[in-house]
């Protein structure tokens, strides 16, 4: 880890956990890495579909992308919302 990073992360004492990368999240699954894509595609235009609902009712970017945000965060398993 670089000086720059180590200070940015508010120099941490302890590594961090690695992230779950998608050819992980498929042999955990059992299924091709490829079906990991096209589910998270699916849920990405899901989720722009929710901001393009908010700004058309009137809120801002900023505002509907938070929204958005918040319902997705709270639709999401606990295990999942991390990765």
């Amino acid at each position: 880890m670089s000086r720059a990073t180590w200070y940015r992360r508010g120099k941490p004492s302890e590594k961090p956990q690695p992230r779950l990368r998608q050819k992980d999240i498929a042999v955990i699954l059992g299924v091709s890495v490829r079906t990991i894509q096209r589910d998270r595609a699916a849920e990405r235009a899901k989720f722009i579909a929710k901001v393009r609902a908010y700004m058309a009712k009137g809120h801002s970017f900023e505002e509907a992308f938070r929204l958005a945000n918040a319902d997705a965060q709270s639709q999401a398993p606990a295990n999942v919302a991390q990765s």
